[in-house]
This record gives structure tokens, C-alpha cells and sequence, in this order.
């Protein structure tokens, strides 16, 4: 560890996340390591940031299959990751992880609201909002909005 850690941010033992979750703890920055859970299984990371990668890793899923990878934050509805993405497992209330093979979420297309299959692609969000009656067109450009963070375009 060098000298520019802060030390008070740090543990000589393995935090369990969702221990800490559940007793609305801060996870430190440092530790020997973070036992996360992954559709149920307790699994022990070193680095305080896991990938969508890393987690269809550690649920054994074919990285080329399309899967719903997410994840459960004390007192939010669970958030589905995309490809590439990261989670700071030292954010607060983050929890736990499931990886499936499909799942549903909520959508809001020009303010209708509709359940999607995921994972998909931007056509196939624009195709269930035509069918949810959304008026809008296949070459419209559609973003994403989360709650904690900037629209982005979504481009396929």
C-alpha cells in the first residue's frame, strides 16, 4: 500500500458486501478482499471493481451467449449492466449480482411506459415501443437515461 492511501479507508480482512449492505455500512476501499454473490454463490474478488465480464465469469456463462447480467442496490430497483460496464463494489448499498438468461424491465419510451425483454438492441427497443403504440419511427435516435449519470446514445 503506498504512503498516499488513507488508511482510515482501509481493513486487514474480507468485507462481504451485502453484510455491509444490509447494515448500511460504507465498504473501505482497501481490503484483503470483497465477497460478492452471484446468483447465489459467494465469491471472493480481490479489486474493489468488477466487470460484466468478471461476472459472466463467475456464474460459468458462455461470454457469447446474450444474458441479463444485474445488479441489486439496498433500497433501488436492481439495475441491468451492459456489456462492458464496471460496478464499484465500494458504492453504497450495493448488494448482490444475478445473471440470467433473459430478463424483464421497465421501459420509458416518450413517456409510455412498457415492459422489454433484455438483453436487446436499440432497434428492438424501438420496435416493442411501435408496438406498444409509441409514435416514433426505426430511424429515430434513442437514448439511454439512468438516474445516476448522462443520457447516451444508443447506437445499435
Amino acid at each position: 500500500m503506498d504512503s498516499g492511501t488513507d488508511k482510515r479507508d482501509c481493513v486487514d480482512e474480507i468485507v462481504n458486501i451485502e453484510k455491509y449492505a444490509a447494515e448500511d455500512r460504507k465498504v473501505p476501499d482497501h481490503c484483503k478482499g470483497y465477497l460478492i454473490s452471484v446468483n447465489g454463490q459467494e465469491i471472493l474478488v480481490e479489486n474493489s471493481i468488477v466487470t460484466h465480464k468478471e461476472l459472466l465469469q463467475f456464474a460459468k456463462v458462455d461470454p457469447t451467449v446474450e444474458v441479463c447480467v444485474r445488479v441489486y442496490i439496498r433500497g433501488s430497483k436492481p439495475r441491468v449492466l451492459q456489456p462492458g460496464e464496471e460496478v464499484k463494489l465500494t458504492l453504497p448499498g450495493v448488494e448482490r449480482f444475478r445473471v440470467d438468461e433473459k430478463c424483464t424491465v421497465g421501459v420509458k419510451v416518450n413517456n409510455t411506459f412498457f415492459q422489454l425483454t433484455v438483453p436487446t438492441t436499440g432497434e428492438g427497443v424501438k420496435r416493442a415501443a411501435i408496438e406498444t403504440g409509441v409514435n416514433i419511427e426505426l430511424d429515430f435516435v434513442l437514448f439511454l437515461e439512468l438516474d445516476d449519470g448522462p443520457a447516451e446514445q444508443i447506437d445499435r
